[in-house]
């Protein structure tokens, strides 16, 4: 366990921490009681809409399948709901 934590420590040290790994630090660093109310709601959409593009952006078929629905499901949308947007 002690070299799940230093491990990243010390790529942060050297400078060889990827945007993942970098945004991984801040989001286990980041502290609900620190945040103001509206910038924890921006955080929380922010994180999980990260996690999400990086998950849809797999090229597993079952995420392929997905992406596949969802296009299926955008094509189906009313004018109405288009114009929502």
């Amino acid at each position: 366990m002690a070299g799940l934590v230093t491990e990243p420590l010390a790529q942060q040290a050297a400078g060889t921490l990827t945007s993942v790994e970098r945004i991984a630090g801040f989001t286990t660093a980041a502290r609900p009681e620190q945040l103001k109310p509206q910038i924890r709601q921006l955080y929380k959409r922010n994180i999980l809409d990260s996690l999400a593009c990086a998950i849809a952006s797999l090229p597993a078929p079952p995420f392929r399948a997905l992406r596949e629905q969802l296009e299926e499901l955008r094509l189906k949308r009313s004018p109405r709901d288009q114009r929502a947007r």
